[in-house]
């Protein structure tokens, strides 16, 4: 813990069927809004492929599994992959585990 709380930001980059989501600082109530409207802009593009990179997010919460998870689901039901990297932060790795969505959104590729 220690440490000042990191500020929020969502990046993007495209290519190739893809979108890489890039997610850095603390996600929180505080911050659902722009993600979640990050998340339907991207949904909308239909891309073969969305990567949300985690490696620079401090803090997640709840909220912000439930509009990942919301996000994969719809990504999904069309056919597109949708997956979640470099969860390193001990905290972002925890709620992961503890709900479960390792398993349903964490891709092996770190």
């Amino acid at each position: 813990m220690g440490g000042e709380a990191q500020p929020f930001y969502v990046r993007r980059r495209a290519g190739d069927g893809q979108i890489v989501l890039e997610i850095g600082g603390e996600c929180d109530a505080s911050t659902l809004g722009e993600l979640n409207e990050a998340l339907r802009e991207l949904v909308e593009e239909r891309p073969r492929e969305v990567v949300v990179d985690l490696a620079h997010t401090t803090f997640i919460d709840s909220l912000t599994l439930g509009a990942l998870t919301a996000a994969a689901k719809r990504v999904r039901a069309r056919g597109g992959l949708f997956g979640v990297v470099r969860a390193h932060a001990p905290e972002v790795r925890r709620a992961f585990e503890i709900t479960g969505l390792d398993r349903y959104l964490l891709t092996a590729v770190d």
